[in-house]
């Protein structure tokens, strides 16, 4: 092939790349993608890792940290109480309450474990099935706190009437039909990831040891748990209950000996679906308003960035790496199956606390125990890996969480 030839064949496989996605579109907990460590003759792939994962904050908007439960909106006492009224029930609040604002502020915690797993078998020549799965355990926990600077309240409100808004606010969320109030722990199986992938390499081509490059079209199976909207503190384990599918592309460099570059696009869309969702009506946060509808969603694509240098063999099997991920979900669209009679539903700014964006920095540190073997037979290769929440470019209305994990990868 010549050198003109390869150029273009490698620079098509890039830019098919710019169209990837997978369970890249959970913006609760990262489950970012790590390339496989690439083994001369040896192109399947197997790894089994444990994660865990924490948050205690979230990126808002204008670069903001806010409590992971004001993802959608600060809690105005007053605006849950007044969807009530528009649904034909009485108002909640005292009489001398009524229409005064009062603001809650909203602290929250997640708190995740688990096990991911992934494979890639190659099936002949250039052509590779795949799949990545994973189970997890997570609780949610939510705390609010009386903000009485921005409400309407006087500032020497009596701890008494402090005591009576809140069990008046955690009396309003069971009769919306919410069955927890401030904590939910959840068990399941996350998404199921399934791809068909083309892959080539080139030796000592334009200037590079190795050229490894990869093109990719697969499933999202909605297997895991979609978020429960009477649980304002539960969170989906994947895509929410959605079908999806992707393109993706990846190309790897070897400068030189053990140091390598790589870079991976994607681009991944869910299908619409109808589904129970809770409509805030007067700018309430979403998950505590008592207003239950269908709505059409049609959700917005997903594009994932992603770039890594490797240096391996620092010392006998040693090696690190370092990525950046940038992702970014563009808004959802919503057709509202009916709305209460008398009101006027701002469908624009629902979809629009449905746009997020994140960017992950990942320290990487393996070992390769087949590294310096000259006969090299399945010794394994263990990692760590730090995903690290940052907030450079596309970072908005995502949660803060930092994931570690440890894991063993085979070659065969």
């Amino acid at each position: 092939m010549s050198r003109t030839t390869s150029l273009l064949v490698i620079s098509c496989m890039l830019i098919g790349s710019f169209i990837q996605a997978t369970i890249f579109d959970n913006r609760f907990i990262p489950f970012l993608q790590r390339p496989y460590i690439v083994v001369p003759g040896r192109p399947s792939h197997a790894t089994l890792d444990a994660f865990f994962a924490t948050a205690s904050k979230a990126f808002g908007i204008a670069d903001r940290e806010i409590g992971i439960p004001e993802l959608t909106g600060i809690y105005n006492q007053q605006s849950v109480a007044r969807t009530f009224v528009a649904l034909g029930c009485p108002n909640p609040l005292p009489s001398e309450f009524q229409n005064k604002k009062i603001i809650w502020n909203a602290d929250g915690k997640l708190q995740a474990q688990g096990l991911e797993f992934s494979g890639r078998k190659r099936l002949f020549t250039e052509f590779y099935a795949g799949f990545y799965a994973y189970f997890m355990r997570v609780d949610t926990t939510s705390e609010f706190f009386l903000n009485l600077t921005e409400s309407d309240l006087s500032l020497q409100l009596p701890r008494g009437d402090r005591l009576l808004l809140d069990r008046v606010r955690r009396g309003m969320n069971v009769m919306a039909g919410l069955t927890t109030g401030d904590h939910a722990s959840q068990v399941g199986f996350g998404d199921l990831d399934v791809y068909f992938m083309w892959q080539r390499d080139w030796d000592y081509k334009l200037k590079f040891r190795n050229i490894w490059a990869q093109a990719s079209i697969g499933g999202l199976l909605p297997t895991g748990q979609s978020m429960n909207i009477d649980k304002p503190t539960s969170i989906p384990f994947g895509g929410n209950g959605f079908w999806g599918v992707y393109i993706q592309g990846q190309a790897e460099f070897e400068l030189k000996e053990d140091w390598k570059a790589g870079a991976f696009m994607r681009l991944s869309k869910r299908f619409s679906r109808t589904k129970r969702e809770r409509i805030p009506l007067h700018c309430e946060p979403q998950q505590f308003s008592p207003f239950v509808s269908e709505v059409d969603v049609n959700p917005g694509p997903t594009f994932v960035a992603m770039g890594w240098a490797n240096f391996e063999g620092i010392h006998k099997g040693l090696g690190m790496r370092l990525l950046l991920t940038i992702r970014r979900h563009w808004e959802d669209s919503w057709d509202l199956q009916c709305c209460p009679p008398m009101c006027c539903i701002d469908q624009c700014a629902i979809e629009e606390e449905t746009g997020w964006g994140s960017d992950y920095i990942t320290l990487n540190v393996f070992y390769d125990f087949g590294k310096t073997k000259v006969c090299r037979s399945y010794e394994p290769i263990i990692y760590f890996a730090w995903d690290i929440p940052s907030n450079m470019l596309e970072t908005k209305r995502t949660l803060k969480t930092n994931k570690i994990v440890l894991g063993v990868e085979f070659s065969f």
